[in-house]
């Protein structure tokens, strides 16, 4: 389609009379769907990456704890 091209406005009727909206079914599921998508997010451990402790020990790690 070309830029700023839009459909004849019958097509566009007839699109918008065969659009329904959704059942409580699938709002339903749609709510749950975030609920545990936002759930997951909370229960995600803290990472900010400013302790030593949020990463993998890298070389000379030991030599800074005094470890050897």
């Amino acid at each position: 389609m070309p830029v700023g091209w839009s459909p004849p406005r019958r097509v566009a009727e007839r699109r918008m009379s065969r659009a329904t909206p959704p059942n409580l079914g699938e709002m339903s599921s749609l709510v749950c769907f975030v609920g545990a998508f936002f759930a997951l997010i909370a229960l995600m451990p803290r990472f900010d990456g400013w302790n030593a402790g949020d990463w993998d020990e890298q070389e000379g790690d030991r030599e800074e704890k005094g470890e050897g």
